[in-house]
C-alpha cells in the first residue's frame, strides 16, 4: 500500500481528525438548507 501513503498528503493517523470534522460540518449544512427549503415553502411540520 505505499501508493496509498504517497497519494494521501497527511499520514493515516492524522487523516481521521482533519477529515471527520468537515463531514459532519458539511452534512449538518446540508440538513440546515433542507429545513430552510421546507420552511420557506411553508412546511413547517418538517422543521418542527
Amino acid at each position: 500500500h505505499s501508493w496509498l501513503r504517497r497519494r494521501l498528503p497527511k499520514p493515516p493517523s492524522e487523516a481521521p481528525p482533519a477529515n471527520r470534522p468537515s463531514a459532519v460540518l458539511r452534512h449538518h449544512h446540508l440538513v440546515t438548507v433542507q429545513q430552510q427549503q421546507n420552511m420557506s415553502n411553508g412546511d413547517t411540520s418538517v422543521a418542527g
